[in-house]
């Protein structure tokens, strides 16, 4: 993957072949069960070449696919992705992937998160490989509760935007090498229950840290320990009232406890003040709704007041700052 040879030029998880056909309805059927239901067709004439490996370490199953069309395109069209997280890694080739009106382009050597609760068209270009990962829901939301020390009183949603395979996703990746590596092997280690969970585990861990999401700040805040009830209490409001008027006296209100003592427990336990904390999360949450602006049909004003910004050149000014371009430029970049 992205420049990693451990796979070698042979699809992974070569060992455990699930399905090698060339009927596409036995192909639609198999991974509508693998997934979840969806139609497939494809641009150009058979011959298909289809081949799927499949192995699983404890809820995440790791799926290695080649449709082998030698020309044209196929398309997968789900009519709705649920109760699970895909992370797809384009191995050779390129594939478009639209969902709702935001469409993306993943080149090889790099990947995306496909986030539930919403309907997916996939265009595979030919000769075009993939590993994918399919991560029930719950598994991640555990592993995320794991991190922040308290359950998320709203759904993890991932960034929708191509990375390419460097840093932490680098990581993954060379972790998903030695994965495959070893479930080739004669006597494959990772399938021992204890150490599957182990494995399972690091690779959450390490996606949760590595894609942004809309708990990435929190994540990335730095803490002396599970922050105070007092202090997750106010996170909680911002994030169900962002787009509302809030000043300090309400949080502190919110909060139960003094204002000394509220500024004191942000600054210890998240490295900031209680309406910094709210800025920042205001800051991303636009991000977010920036990025898909497009297919809402919404204009930069109306982001900023929808996250709470009065002042829009205050705005403009803080966001640019924040992220090294102005609200407008995400907004065109993002509707391509």
């Amino acid at each position: 993957m992205g420049g990693i040879n451990a796979f070698g030029g042979s699809l992974p998880l070569w060992r455990r072949p699930q399905l090698v056909s060339q009927d596409l309805e036995q192909i639609r059927d198999h991974m509508s069960g693998v997934f979840m239901p969806h139609h497939i067709r494809t641009s150009g004439r058979p011959p298909i070449a289809f081949t799927h490996n499949q192995a699983l370490l404890r809820q995440v199953s790791l799926n290695a696919i080649d449709y082998g069309l030698p020309y044209g395109d196929v398309t997968v069209s789900v009519p709705e992705i649920h109760d699970c997280f895909l992370v797809q890694f384009s191995l050779k080739g390129s594939c478009e992937i639209r969902m709702g009106r935001r469409q993306i382009a993943v080149p090889n050597g790099h990947m995306c998160v496909i986030s539930p609760n919403s309907a997916l068209s996939e265009t595979l270009s030919s000769g075009y490989k993939h590993f994918t990962m399919r991560i029930p829901y719950q598994a991640l939301e555990e592993a995320l509760t794991l991190q922040l020390g308290y359950r998320p009183d709203s759904a993890l949603c991932f960034s929708f935007t191509p990375l390419p395979l460097s840093g932490g996703l680098l990581g993954i990746a060379r972790l998903m090498d030695a994965i495959c590596d070893d479930l080739n092997s004669d006597t494959p280690a990772f399938t021992h229950p204890r150490m599957g969970k182990t494995i399972e585990d690091s690779v959450l861990q390490l996606l949760l840290a590595s894609v942004p999401h809309n708990f990435s700040r929190d994540l990335d805040s730095p803490s002396a320990g599970p922050a105070p009830y007092y202090v997750r209490r106010v996170e909680d409001y911002i994030r169900q009232n962002a787009g509302e008027p809030i000043g300090m006296t309400e949080l502190v209100e919110v909060s139960g406890v003094s204002a000394r003592s509220l500024h004191l427990g942000f600054r210890r336990f998240r490295n900031t003040t209680p309406m910094g904390y709210l800025k920042a999360y205001r800051l991303d949450l636009a991000r977010t709704e920036l990025e898909n602006a497009y297919e809402r049909s919404l204009s930069v004003t109306e982001v900023a007041f929808s996250c709470g910004f009065m002042h829009l050149s205050k705005f403009a000014r803080d966001y640019t700052r924040r992220f090294g371009e102005n609200p407008s430029a995400t907004r065109r970049r993002c509707d391509r």
